[in-house]
């Protein structure tokens, strides 16, 4: 309402223009009807606003909300106070937190040893990233290995002075437990080398020994045939 008694109406519409050089911009259109203090219209003012790059910021926005929700790892934004600001829907399937609940708890209830939890802190405060395997707990308190990478966020890439913290933590369960599988599949492979081996080693002997012994029988064999015929050649002889 205005000072003297009048009032006015504000409507705001966003919209799209074309101008001169073909280019398309988009405004906010805002029209205002004055009204006297009887409520009659007396007149109307428009005004616009060139919304264009905070229209392309929001929607630049939405698409990288939209491919890390799609992100398979689970991924946190934080700011330098350890506030969480933004978790992915990975992060809620994986911890089992909500963004009001990590937020409450603080996001070092992740981390299963604190003392990696404030060396990854004090990296980042450094300016640096930091990237290693680490044990997490999820909020039912499941322990898990994860690969974390910690990344400072600044506002650009000359400024040394970061706002907040990204995490992205990727689950290692399964690869650990198939890396078990593997190593349990190559023991279980050198063993059958080793049992092999001894076999051969044991076979190699007897094989020698049981080729001289069919040696030996069929020339025993034939020296019993000849000493057969000696004897009965000296039999006749004797008569």
């Amino acid at each position: 309402d205005s000072s003297d008694g009048g009032s006015y109406t504000r409507v705001m519409k966003d919209t799209f223009i074309r101008r001169k050089d073909g280019c398309l911009r988009a405004i906010t259109k805002s029209s205002n009807v004055l009204r006297d203090a009887d409520g009659r219209i007396i007149g109307g003012i428009e005004s616009f606003e060139d919304v264009t790059e905070r229209r392309e910021v929001h929607e630049e926005l939405l698409r990288i909300r939209v491919a890390l929700n799609d992100a398979s790892d689970a991924i946190v934004l934080t700011d330098l106070s350890g506030n969480v600001t933004y978790v992915n829907l990975a992060f809620g399937a994986l911890f089992r937190y909500t963004l009001e609940m990590i937020d409450e708890v603080g996001i070092n209830a992740i981390f299963a040893d604190q003392n990696a939890a404030r060396e990854v802190l004090r990296a980042i405060l450094e300016s640096s990233s930091w990237t290693g395997e680490v044990q997490m707990v999820s909020r039912e308190g499941g322990v898990f290995p994860a690969y974390l990478r910690a990344t400072p966020i600044c506002i650009s890439e000359t400024d040394v002075n970061p706002i907040g913290v990204l995490l992205i933590i990727n689950d290692m369960t399964e690869r650990k437990h198939l890396e078990t599988q593997l190593l349990q599949s190559q023991k279980l492979e050198a063993i059958g080398r080793l049992a092999a081996g001894v076999a051969h080693e044991i076979n190699t002997p007897m094989q020698y020994v049981g080729d001289n012994a069919e040696f030996l029988k069929d020339g025993f064999h034939d020296l019993l045939k000849l000493f057969a015929a000696y004897r009965r050649l000296f039999e006749a002889a004797r008569r």
